[in-house]
């Protein structure tokens, strides 16, 4: 009856909301990209290379953030086999521009087919898995639904839960029972997740810690190794200049950075700034904004060439390269804390071992935020005046930055790991079931790696 119920109510209120959605991608120029694809109908390419594929393991990632996650998931199993197939799907366009770089003949990326019971069947039908795998709380109810229709397990990795997801599923408990007792597995960040899973009605049997994957995302910048002094002498900046970093920022916080930058400069002459801000389509308004203030400004996606001029501002507008601008930085802001609610992932600042600085609206990073600050490792700030007091004494004091700087990325690598652990636990899965037959293994990787790794999640 409930999933009658789901399939007869969400069509129509997916229909309600399809105008404000449709508005937001036509605002943002990218309405007609692959929308077949989100209906679960797919170019004769893009069927021909899923047709290709063998026993494929199905990851959706909604957006970037949790596109990352899926990279690590893709880059470990791939360090196991080369020539695993993989399918990823991607709600968002910057989610898929990120993953692009991870596609070849063996790992095809889509956008997710939308949860109507005719689009997902049409999408299992193409991919035909042997594993589906939702990151962190991307739980439809149809994906789960028809999956267990195939006899596809479904694993729900990194999982967390946010307050507010936390109170429908404890209001909505019996309605939820029957998708959630489909999980066949679900990896949590944490022992707090683990109680809040349970006490939400997951069910308890299924659940494992084995620590948040977005430690790991933030590794992933080793890859981009020496970006940030290439980018620091194509600018004309001294490897002495002072450089404070405010990313992922939200709407209002460039204006914060851009004063509080103004009045800084008087005192540090040397002071440079770097916007990332979370949605790089607001580029252009930050550049005007910039204008605006009087400062020289150089977009990331223009540098093509030296600078003849050191400008005052670098204005990141890529997708993908934020964890290694935080290296670039002196201070290190993490935003959407101090304007918009929920705040941003300030691992990728932490990994950097510079002082790491938010706002109080860390909501979505809420138990994350906690063990930072306990250790000394985050500083919360309360509005844009405790800003300025916080940034100028830590641009003014080397040894205090050193020491938060340190403790940021003690904090970090304590924390690595749960991407090889659930990578573990999926090899073992595809192992024991028949579904891979050969371990392509890097040299340095003893043999008694997967058992280990599947070993210590369970142990969780």
């Amino acid at each position: 009856m409930i999933r009658l119920f789901y399939n007869i109510v969400f069509p129509f209120a997916l229909a309600l909301a399809a105008p404000y959605y449709l508005w937001r991608m036509w605002r943002r120029g990218r309405a007609s990209r692959a929308f077949g694809e989100r209906l679960g109908i797919y170019s004769d390419e893009l069927a021909a290379r899923l047709a290709a594929l063998k026993n494929p393991v199905w990851i959706h990632a909604v957006s970037v953030g949790e596109m990352m996650l899926a990279s690590v998931l893709a880059r470990e199993l791939r360090a196991r086999r080369g020539d695993l197939d993989i399918v990823i799907t991607t709600t968002t366009v910057t989610g898929r521009e990120v993953g692009r770089r991870l596609e070849d003949e063996h790992l095809v990326l889509l956008y997710n087919p939308v949860d109507l019971w005719l689009t997902v069947s049409r999408a299992f039908k193409r991919i035909c898995p042997c594993l589906l795998i939702l990151m962190e709380q991307e739980i439809w109810p149809n994906y789960v639904w028809q999956a267990a229709d195939r006899g596809v397990p479904v694993w729900l990795l990194n999982a967390r839960l946010s307050d507010r997801s936390y109170g429908r599923f404890v209001k909505f408990k019996k309605m939820a029972r029957p998708v959630l007792s489909r999980l066949s597995l679900i990896v949590a960040q944490n022992e707090e997740e683990v109680s809040r899973l349970v006490g939400a009605g997951f069910p308890a049997h299924a659940i494992f810690n084995a620590g948040s994957m977005k430690f790991d995302v933030a590794q992933l910048a080793v890859t981009d190794s020496g970006l940030a002094e290439r980018l620091r002498a194509r600018l004309g900046w001294r490897d002495a200049d002072r450089v404070v970093l405010a990313g992922s920022t939200f709407a209002g916080e460039e204006r914060i950075f851009l004063e509080l930058f103004a009045e800084l400069k008087k005192t540090f002459p040397d002071l440079r700034l770097v916007l990332a801000p979370r949605h790089f389509e607001r580029s252009g308004e930050i550049a005007e904004l910039c204008r605006e203030f009087n400062v020289s400004v150089a977009r990331q996606s223009e540098l093509t060439a030296t600078l003849t001029v050191a400008p005052d501002v670098l204005l990141s507008d890529m997708t993908g390269v934020l964890r290694s601008l935080y290296e670039l930085g002196t201070v290190n802001f993490v935003g959407k804390s101090l304007c918009g609610k929920g705040g941003q992932n300030f691992i990728e600042a932490a990994r950097a071992g510079k002082p790491v600085v938010v706002g109080l609206n860390t909501q979505n990073f809420a138990r994350l935020a906690a063990l930072f600050v306990r250790e000394g490792a985050l500083i919360q700030v309360r509005d844009a005046a405790e800003l300025r007091v916080t940034v100028s004494e830590l641009l003014a004091d080397a040894a205090v930055r050193e020491r938060y700087g340190a403790a940021a990325r003690r904090v970090f690598e304590k924390n690595l790991g749960a991407g090889r652990v659930s990578a573990g636990m999926i090899w073992q899965f595809l192992s024991g079931h028949g579904l891979v037959t050969q371990v392509n293994r890097p040299a340095e990787q003893s043999e008694g790696d997967d058992d280990e790794a599947a070993a210590e999640g369970q142990r969780g």
